[in-house]
């Protein structure tokens, strides 16, 4: 049976070793989608201004980096529509108390529908992290009450994934007074009052204690993320001890009621400071895993080491529970991290249509949003009316029907055909001679995968990085541009050296065509696993531009095998492999 998609989804989810393994006991890699902005939005994902803690300035960067610095920032207060609580004074100034009555109950019926869950199904996902906020399940009064539209709203979304078989995945991303530090955690202000208000700790565990109580028996949970990104900032990471006292109180809590689910535990510092992991955090069951989050990846092994190491030094799994890159980066990286269990969460499934399009689904926002933006800026407000129809506009476009789709970035993720890969993100192998071959010991310009020692060159239709000027060189080019490994390295292979490349679904075949270059030209046979299937001939070369060369045969239909080039006569430099349909 296959580890991935929604045929692996039967029964409870646990833990063997290292591996999340489904009530049958056999292997499931997790692949979904965060729930972001429906019982938890975020300004910048939802049409609001601009964040508040100055993203990407220096002094921003440098208080990440936890360096001492113990400076809690001004600009890091709350602005008119950065998380749930402003967006609720925001929406009761702009349009009365009368219209808030209504609109925290249209905008969760709209956000995440039965329609959502059911194509997350078609499109064989097997996960989705419902992200959660404290203050829609436990009312933030002095008398202790839970609310039942809000618990409603949370069993509602579970049924759904009981129809569809898919895993839902409990995440407190908003914890009562805040656990992060940001904005995202819906806190009072940016101080992650959990840790230093006995009140909030309190009710903390509590409602842990009473999301255990009502949903412990139902097979589809796929588990507890007791806290999302807690303790972010250097500035509270004094606290980081006290973290692991929540967990174990949580835990014990949960214990009470539910004896069989798993837990999803993330570290401090934007669930990347590893420090955080020192016990065994559900004695006499041992089920939990190590929860990671990480955006913009170079897509290696060396990634997810630090993490795979802890797994194993406390025999748990590794989970990466949110994060991302672009497609292809992210079709190298998971099918690496795979190969040891580890599966993801991308965030996230629904925002606002922005400057960067449609990441997977995505709500247009009102023709005069602008109006409404400029009272977050503080200008002047519109009238009630227009705000109510402004309003009454934004939350009609965020159903499902309503937006706008794009899932091949998902389906290329995944290596559904069509898709690309570059030709230096071949299969992982911990063995030589599996998945590629290599015996080159210099390395290559951008260190990459250099462990490996396959020979990779630089594409000379590009400058060199500027190794001696890193800094600057990243700033002049964004996203790391020509320190890509995707874009700017070829794959060198010579007489009998090969590469692998794992194809998940192609229910039609496909065909293989490569951007390739040769100095004298080269001979390449391709198989489907063990078949040959036919050869790609790469003629001389002249100047730098790969040019494009076709396996004429098609690859048979087929899931889950893997296509390998082997070089039979001269040498060859690989950019990028294309999988059509």
């Amino acid at each position: 049976m296959s580890k991935y998609g929604r045929a692996a989804v039967k029964g409870i989810l646990h833990t063997n070793g290292t591996k999340i393994v489904n009530g049958d006991n056999e292997e499931i890699i997790l692949e979904g989608y965060g729930v972001g902005n429906w019982m938890n939005p975020e300004g910048f994902m939802i049409g609001g201004v601009p964040l508040g803690h100055e993203s990407f300035t220096p002094e921003f960067d440098a208080m990440m980096g936890f360096n001492g610095n113990k400076v809690r920032k001004k600009s890091m207060l709350p602005l008119r529509y950065d998380r749930h609580r402003t967006v609720t004074s925001s929406v009761r100034d702009l349009c009365g108390e009368e219209y808030l009555k209504t609109f925290w109950k249209r905008w969760y019926a709209n956000h995440l529908s039965e329609d959502d869950i059911r194509m997350m199904a078609e499109l064989d996902l097997n996960s989705v992290r419902l992200v959660l906020n404290s203050s829609v399940l436990l009312k933030e009064q002095p008398e202790f009450e839970f609310d039942e539209e809000g618990f409603a709203v949370l069993s509602e979304a579970i049924d759904w994934c009981e129809k569809y078989g898919i895993y839902a995945i409990l995440d407190m991303h908003a914890a009562p007074g805040g656990q992060a530090g940001c904005e995202f955690d819906d806190g009072y202000d940016n101080c992650p009052k959990l840790f230093y208000n006995e009140e909030c700790w309190d009710r903390g565990v509590a409602l842990w204690e009473e999301i255990a109580r009502r949903f412990g028996n139902r097979e589809i949970v796929g588990g507890y993320d007791l806290l999302n990104e807690p303790l972010s900032l250097p500035v509270d990471s004094d606290k980081i001890p006290k973290l692991g006292q929540f967990y174990d109180e949580c835990i014990a809590a949960i214990r009470r009621h539910d004896k069989q689910h798993m837990f999803f535990l993330e570290p401090a510092g934007f669930a990347r400071y590893n420090i955080t992991f020192d016990h065994d955090y559900d004695p006499g069951y041992h089920n939990w895993a190590i929860h990671w989050h990480r955006y913009g990846f170079f897509p290696e092994i060396n990634e997810i080491t630090p993490y795979l190491l802890k797994g194993r030094e406390y025999n748990v799994p590794v989970w990466i529970g949110e994060g991302g890159s672009s497609p292809e980066a992210n079709a190298v990286f998971f099918n690496i991290v795979q190969e040891y269990g580890v599966g993801y969460a991308l965030w996230c499934w629904k925002t606002a249509v922005g400057p960067m399009g449609v990441r997977s689904v995505g709500h247009v926002l009102p023709k005069d949003w602008n109006l409404v933006q400029d009272y977050f800026r503080g200008l002047s407000k519109p009238s009630y009316q227009k705000a109510i129809e402004i309003f009454d506009e934004y939350l009609e476009n965020m159903k499902y029907e309503k937006c706008l789709k794009d899932f091949s970035a998902i389906n290329k993720t995944r290596r559904f055909v069509p898709f690309d890969l570059p030709a230096v993100g071949y299969d992982h192998s911990e063995k030589n001679n599996v998945t590629f071959s290599g015996n080159w010991g210099i390395g290559n310009l951008l260190n990459y995968r250099n462990e490996d020692h396959t020979k990779m060159v630089w594409d000379r239709r590009y400058p060199e990085p500027l190794l001696w000027l890193d800094g600057i060189n990243e700033k002049i080019d964004p996203v790391k541009g020509n320190r890509n490994p995707m874009e700017r390295l070829l794959l060198e292979l010579s007489e009998e050296e090969f590469a692998v490349y794992f194809v998940r679904k192609a229910p039609e075949g496909c065909t293989l065509c490569i951007d390739a270059l040769s100095d004298e030209g080269a001979e390449i046979a391709v198989y489907a696993d063990d078949c040959e299937i036919g050869m790609i001939n790469v003629p001389k070369t002249e100047g730098y531009d790969p040019v494009s060369c076709m396996l004429q045969e098609r690859i048979p239909a087929g899931n889950e095998f893997r296509v390998r080039l082997a070089v039979k006569h001269g040498t060859v430099k690989i950019h990028k492999l294309h999988f059509g349909a």
